[in-house]
């Protein structure tokens, strides 16, 4: 379920304002990060001179355990291989009770909800990152085992948590799951009698209650990125498909953001493909642009679906789904919007009445996909818990050990908000290609993302992206070519994505420097250090020799 609509029309309004201020402030360049390169006089800032702070409403914990299985007295006439094997399946039934019970706990409930006081702590356990790491034997019929899980969460979880507060970092806290025998277990039938919506621990007798001792602690997390422009802009051309599934709330935001998207397409230069809006259809084509990127003039395609391009969400479920499936396997980029939950389906039509239009989880290890880099942003209610792991099992998007690659993925850990469908598919939108045909677009970060996507309503939604370490840190239209060449201003540098700036504090020579992040987006003999203009630091730095 998604939260519909609670904006009024004066809090509407405000956010409206909200964005169009900061858009007056960029007249020439649009979205991105606080580029310096618009300036000339940098000096680099000695190494310990301002506080290293990055903000982020979400992050990474880890949830570590020890636990131990009992196999049954049956399998004491086992030899030791046969009674490591049935504890090793044990355990694997055990680690998916782990998760559930973490989610149970640390998801959000709704207001109606009967456990709406328990945990509720903006965040999701991810499916597939509970895992044991060791398992042995402690004694004939005993198992001990140690299992890591992964939660998102915002950066205030662990305070809210209730437990101890641990040396060295992290808290102590008790997970409390129902009490399951092995046979249940392994049947995997039990998970209908705990739901969200309903488990709470303190209702439950304690002889029907396991309590696990876990440690929570943060994670580290991954550092800021550019968008990778580079890959998708390699043969000059971006595609992109932005699909709404259907919406069940009455007001029917599927359409309203849909129209939304296409009346903010034409108005930033699109060309529609049909003279009126009621008459594009799925096999309208997309909508068309130029954009200036780089110093270079790209071609740029969206292709626009919703529900309402079907006489009936229900009756032509497939057809959507058809629609969905070909963006995936086609486009670039992906902007899905619609409701979705820890089950990972993707829900393009009408799932109340009919299941033909469903996407299944467990189809996305074989599904079609465009073979290089995809940017997805699957935007619905706790997306966060399954989907990634499920694109990360697919060939195309697979590393060599099992990691994401060629992907990047943005999800939630909470609700989000019906009424945002269009504003969070711009918010990376806009970015790529740029408000206006006329107007180069400025390389922007993930974080300039991420904060435009995290901001009210949806600061408790807690968007994140999955796939960032494989993304550029150097900013993607920089010219190393012109590395420490004396210059007198940045346009002899190469503009956007360079420096003319002092080496050291006071100096009087200036060189080029390209912008970067960190010392990741600098080339050998270089490293990214923090510069400033007229005392305001920068939030990138550039690269200069070692």
């Amino acid at each position: 379920m998604r939260l519909a609509s609670r904006l009024t029309r004066l809090s509407a309004l405000a956010l409206g304002l909200a964005y169009a201020s900061a858009s007056l402030g960029c007249a020439t360049e649009d979205g991105g990060s606080d580029d310096p390169t618009v300036a000339d006089d940098f000096e680099v800032i000695p190494d310990g001179k301002v506080d290293n702070y990055r903000s982020s409403n979400t992050q990474e914990f880890s949830a570590t355990a020890t636990a131990v299985v009992a196999l049954d007295a049956s399998y004491a006439s086992k030899n030791a291989d046969e009674r490591l094997a049935a504890a090793r399946e044990l355990v694997s039934a055990k680690l998916l009770q782990i998760g559930w019970f973490l989610n149970l706990w640390v998801s959000d409930k709704e207001p109606e909800d009967v456990n709406k006081s328990y945990g509720s702590y903006h965040a999701m356990a991810r499916a597939s990152s509970v895992k044991a790491l060791e398992v042995k034997a402690t004694g004939t019929l005993t198992f001990s085992y140690n299992f890591e899980a992964t939660i998102a969460a915002g950066d205030g979880f662990l305070a809210k948590l209730p437990g101890r507060n641990v040396t060295g970092g992290g808290k102590m806290v008790d997970l409390n799951m129902g009490l399951i025998d092995n046979a249940t277990l392994l049947a995997g039938t039990w998970q209908s009698s705990y739901g969200v919506h309903s488990w709470d621990p303190s209702t439950v007798a304690p002889d029907k209650l396991e309590l696990l001792p876990v440690l929570v602690k943060p994670a580290p997390r991954s550092a800021n990125a550019f968008l990778n422009y580079a890959a998708l802009y390699a043969d000059g051309k971006l595609t992109v498909g932005a699909q709404f599934g259907w919406d069940y709330n009455e007001g029917r935001q599927d359409l309203a953001n849909a129209r939304q998207l296409y009346d903010d397409l034409l108005r930033a230069g699109f060309t529609s493909p049909v003279t009126r809006y009621e008459d594009l259809k799925i096999a309208s084509g997309p909508l068309t642009r130029s954009s200036l990127v780089g110093g270079n003039t790209v071609e740029v395609e969206v292709t626009l679906i919703h529900p309402g391009m079907v006489a009936s969400a229900s009756g032509n479920a497939a057809e959507l789904r058809a629609a969905l499936l070909d963006l995936l396997a086609t486009r670039e980029v992906i902007l899905f919007n619609g409701h979705a939950g820890v089950s990972g389906r993707l829900l393009p039509a009408d799932f109340k009445s009919a299941s033909a239009g469903n996407i299944l989880a467990s189809e996305y290890p074989t599904l079609r996909l465009l073979p290089g880099y995809q940017l997805l942003l699957i935007e619905g209610c706790q997306t966060y818990a399954t989907f990634t792991d499920g694109f990360r099992k697919n060939p195309a998007k697979r590393g060599p050990n099992g990691e994401l690659v060629n992907m990047d993925i943005v999800t939630s850990t909470s609700y989000t908000w019906t009424s945002q469908g269009a504003e969070a598919m711009e918010a990376i939108l806009w970015p790529l290609v740029g408000r206006s045909a006329r107007s180069a677009v400025k390389a922007s970060t993930w974080d300039d993302v991420l904060r435009t996507l995290n901001a009210p309503p949806n600061n408790t939604s807690f968007l994140g992206v999955n796939g960032i370490d494989n993304d550029p840190h150097a900013h993607p239209f920089a010219n190393p070519a012109n590395l420490g060449k004396s210059c007198t201003t940045t346009t002899q540098c190469g503009g956007a994505g360079n420096l003319c700036m002092r080496p050291t504090p006071g100096a009087t020579r200036k060189v080029c420097g390209t912008v970067c992040l960190d010392d990741a987006g600098c080339g050998m003999g270089y490293r990214c250090q923090l510069v400033a203009n007229a005392g305001t630091v920068a939030t990138t730095g550039g690269c200069i020799k070692r």
